[in-house]
């Protein structure tokens, strides 16, 4: 049967659903069939328009036993349209088409006079995997404004407008592409005639898939100087790698990070500083950036901050806590770029992030037997306020901020805290091995005797004044004649011993126990040094830092020296407690057991100096807080951070 309308294709964009400029793009009346033709990427726009062409009366054109569907425009020369072909002609790669044109829907049998076709109308549609999407729908003649549909269709057929030979109907639609995997471009078109209407549809299948593949690394304030600033331990620092996973060259236009509410964020750039203050070294200006080729690879950075909301009651000085496991929104990356001339846009999913296991709790102090109940039900904070770089022979002033949580319930009393400022631990001397001995009566055996006799032990004594008597009176010292050379191992003693026979006040072996250490007395405060040495300095700073470049060694960071000014221990006066709400962090963060509670707090600011000495990074050492009514140790920090001590 001749079909007497054509559907011809003027424009296909994105240029990905064409396979090749010699290929086809074989078309079905049904969409069951295999493999799709091209391939489309997610965020791009699909563009398509059509003339439905009344082609009653046209030329018979040979066809090709070949092909039964037509070709498209290739997507190499967009700017030149293909000249509008039926299944009845195969294009070929040597001839250059000047209207860039495909069509839809073949047209078979010998030609017939023209005729007019009435109540003609096409529409367009993009079958998801998850739905199907209208694009658009031309009909010819139009309908008035408020006219229904049905309505229109009721009309007679002497009725419809007429739509001549070689006439069409234009339509330009387009859609973005916001769902991967297989998608149909569906065409389906409809005409009256005096037996009743009459249909066809035709069908574009394509794949559509990723055009980056995304990973992300959260890095979250590790050192002490970071972890313990007021301002930036709330900081999250997001990692995005993106590598280009499309066929062709990508130009970014923009990589936006759309924060959660409760959260602002902001990108890492070449004139970007962490804390926003302009910094003292001279920063390159950008250069523009390249596209990124196939299979490479692109590296973002942005860091987020909560957003703090005026409140009634004040906010607490502490971080918000979450349950280790407890997964976090941080917000949408929206990505545009241009590939292939072709201009994408895209928005991910959300981001998230898992607040890791909290470490295992550390011993406390000696005092540590002292804690009761009441003094672990306390909260502690601390943050180090103050510039972190000084000149050598200069002071280098800190703010040490000590935050209490209540438990809880009612205002409890005052609270007396101490603080104490810790060193690291001296070196314990390397205590001796205690052995458990015996001494062994004289042997009954006949032994014989050394070449160089020994005397007796009671001669030895008689001839010996009182201050070498009581030096051979220690256990197991080598006789006054015996051949000993210095640091003599204890067994090689016990054996010379047995060997001249050492006589035993008693007739059995009597042992000898192993000299135990004495307990501890529990003893408080505590002295002011690190239950454990803080790791090296090699471990605390980052892998970049100190990776060598090829051909050169690993950077050195020396090490300066500062003094501590002032007492170790610290008792400021008691405050009365204050009425603080907790931070939620983010909106999702209410949700959360206790989450924006009320709680008693208190804050203690304690200054501290140092003296800089020497050029070099400096280790401040660590601080304590005691409980001073309990006799307990609230909470211990290893280390304070560094200060640098500039020449």
């Amino acid at each position: 049967m001749d079909l007497p309308l054509r559907l011809e294709v003027n424009h296909l964009t994105p240029a990905l659903l064409l396979p090749s400029r010699d290929g086809e793009i074989h078309l079905s009346p049904t969409s069951n069939y295999p493999a799709p033709h091209g391939t489309g990427l997610l965020g791009e726009t699909l563009r398509v328009s059509v003339t439905l062409r009344n082609v009653t009366g046209a030329p018979f054109i040979p066809h090709s036993p070949r092909t039964s569907s037509p070709h498209l425009a290739s997507p190499r020369r967009p700017s030149h349209p293909l000249p509008a072909s039926t299944s009845t002609s195969s294009f070929r790669s040597g001839t250059p088409p000047p209207p860039r044109s495909g069509t839809l829907s073949p047209r078979k049998g010998s030609p017939a006079p023209g005729f007019d076709i009435r109540g003609a109308k096409m529409m367009l549609e993009v079958q998801s995997p998850t739905a199907r999407t209208r694009l658009g729908e031309a009909v010819h003649g139009g309908r008035e404004d408020g006219t229904d549909p049905a309505t229109a269709e009721s009309r007679g057929w002497d009725e419809l407008p007429c739509l001549k030979p070689g006439e069409g109907v234009d339509i330009d639609v387009s859609h973005d592409i916001a769902e991967l995997g297989a998608h149909i471009l569906i065409a389906s078109v409809a005409w009256e005639t005096e037996d009743g209407r009459r249909t066809f549809q035709r069908f574009l299948k394509f794949n559509v898939t990723a055009p980056l593949a995304i990973k992300t690394r959260v890095h979250l304030p590790a050192n002490a100087n970071t972890a313990l600033d007021a301002q930036r331990r709330s900081a999250i620092y997001l990692e995005v790698l993106m590598q280009n996973v499309s066929p062709a060259a990508m130009e970014f236009r923009s990589v936006v990070l759309q924060p959660t509410p409760g959260l602002e964020a902001r990108a890492l750039g070449a004139f970007d500083t962490l804390d926003g203050a302009e910094t003292a070294f001279p920063r390159a200006p950008p250069t523009p950036e390249e596209p990124l080729l196939s299979g490479d690879t692109t590296q973002r950075l942005f860091v987020l901050t909560p957003i703090d909301t005026p409140e009634d009651v004040p906010l607490s000085s502490f971080p918000p806590i979450y349950a280790p496991g407890t997964v976090l929104p941080l917000g949408r990356l929206d990505i545009a770029w241009v590939a292939g001339g072709e201009p994408g846009r895209f928005t991910t999913s959300t981001l998230n992030r898992r607040t890791p296991a909290a470490p295992p709790s550390r011993p406390l102090s000696v005092g540590s037997a002292r804690n009761s109940l009441s003094a672990r039900s306390f909260e502690f904070d601390l943050t180090v306020a103050g510039r972190r770089c000084a000149p050598a022979e200069s002071e280098v002033p800190l703010t040490l901020r000590f935050g209490v949580r209540a438990p809880p319930g009612p205002a409890p009393p005052p609270l007396r805290i101490g603080v104490q400022l810790l060193s690291s631990a001296p070196a314990a001397a390397v205590a001796p091995v205690p052995v458990a001995v015996s001494v062994l009566p004289p042997s009954r055996t006949v032994t014989p005797r050394p070449a160089s006799p020994a005397p007796s032990i009671s001669s030895g004594m008689e001839r010996e004044g009182p201050l070498q008597r009581s030096k051979d009176r220690r256990p197991f010292s080598p006789l006054r004649d015996a051949p000993s050379r210095p640091m003599t191992p204890v067994s090689a003693q016990l054996r010379h011993a047995a060997a001249v026979h050492i006589a035993s006040p008693s007739p059995a072996p009597s042992p000898v126990p192993p000299s135990a250490p004495a307990p501890p007395q529990a003893s408080f405060p505590p002295p002011p040094t690190l239950e454990r040495p803080p790791p090296p300095l090699s471990k605390r700073l980052t892998t970049a830092t100190l990776t060598p470049a090829a051909g050169s060694q690993a950077p050195s960071v020396p090490s300066g020296t500062a003094v501590r000014l002032g007492p170790s221990l610290v008792v400021p006066q008691p405050k009365e407690w204050t009425v603080a709400r907790e931070r939620p962090g983010t909106n999702y963060a209410a949700e959360a057991p206790g989450g924006g509670a009320n709680r008693w707090e208190v804050v203690y600011d304690v200054p501290v100096t140092w003296l800089a000495l020497e050029e070099g990074l400096v280790e401040l050492g660590g601080a304590r807080v005691l409980m001073m009514d309990a006799e307990a140790v609230g909470r211990e920090w290893e280390s304070l951070g560094d200060v640098w001590v500039e020449a």
